[in-house]
């Protein structure tokens, strides 16, 4: 996931999660992030789900099937 935007991955549609915030590794907190907006190794992005749905988001970010 690292280095796309979140348009790109667009993990509404294939997961079902919606992004909340963004921490980057500078520490800025990313609220309501927009499509544009690059997720860069190291951030932390805040989602709520379903279990079902965080199980495959940890799936789909660890590059597992």
């Amino acid at each position: 996931l690292c280095g796309k935007t979140l348009r790109d991955i667009d993990l509404s549609q294939k997961v079902g999660v919606v992004v909340l915030t963004i921490r980057t590794t500078d520490g800025e907190m990313v609220f309501n992030p927009k499509g544009d907006t690059v997720i860069e190794a190291g951030s932390i992005v805040v989602v709520v789900g379903l279990r079902e749905q965080l199980d495959e988001l940890d799936r789909l970010a660890a590059g597992r099937k």
